[in-house]
């Protein structure tokens, strides 16, 4: 079995290729983290990134910085455990405060999704996305 994908959203067991759908969980948890940051949770190249990953350590402070809210970091904290077998489920995270609070709003306010959207596009000018 060979690993595919891109560094930046790699789940760690994936490099142990000892995974299941719980590495999606992780790979999402990046995905958002990018989005409140501009800047993914792992960074360098390839080589570093994947260091980074079999740590599992990013940095809170990042997300801090961005103006992330707390059930916002919370809910990464829980997407990207480290332990697989102690990760958020999907159905877990779909009824998170974070996702159910912002799901119930008619519209999502329109400077989050601008900020979100500069984020992914900030990152793609730097990065492939």
């Amino acid at each position: 079995m060979d690993i595919v994908g891109t560094s930046y959203y790699i789940a760690p067991e994936i490099l142990e290729r000892n995974y299941n759908e719980s590495a999606d969980i992780w790979s999402l948890g990046c995905i958002l983290f990018l989005m409140l940051t501009g800047v993914p949770p792992f960074n360098g190249d390839d080589e570093e990134i994947l260091a980074k990953v079999r740590l599992g350590k990013y940095s809170v402070e990042t997300l801090i910085d961005a103006g992330a809210s707390d059930e916002a970091i919370d809910l990464i904290d829980k997407m990207m455990e480290f332990n697989k077998d102690r990760r958020i489920t999907a159905e877990q995270a779909q009824s998170h405060p974070w996702i159910t609070k912002n799901i119930r709003k008619e519209k999502a306010k329109v400077s989050d999704t601008n900020n979100a959207l500069l984020n992914l596009r900030s990152f793609k000018m730097t990065k492939k996305l």
